[in-house]
């Protein structure tokens, strides 16, 4: 159940509840080649916002902010 505060902007059916693991942030859009070779373990690319290595074991994260990770279409 969503605070009635929230129940417009958050869609509890929408959140993510588990564990990740290698988490990494990038202040960058990825090239596909690079996706798919860290896909493959055939390159390590720790993230220069957030690498995993710096991530605490039992991190706990809260996003203040709702982030697009698909850029949307400008045409």
């Amino acid at each position: 159940m969503t605070h009635p505060m929230f129940s417009d902007i958050f869609d509890a059916t929408q959140a993510f509840v588990g564990e990740l693991s290698h988490f990494n942030m990038w202040d960058r859009v990825l090239r596909p080649i690079d996706i798919s070779a860290m896909a493959n373990c055939s390159a390590y690319m720790p993230g220069n916002v957030v690498p995993y290595l710096a991530v605490p074991q039992k991190q706990r994260w809260r996003f203040a902010k709702t982030v697009s990770l698909i850029p949307k279409d400008s045409s």
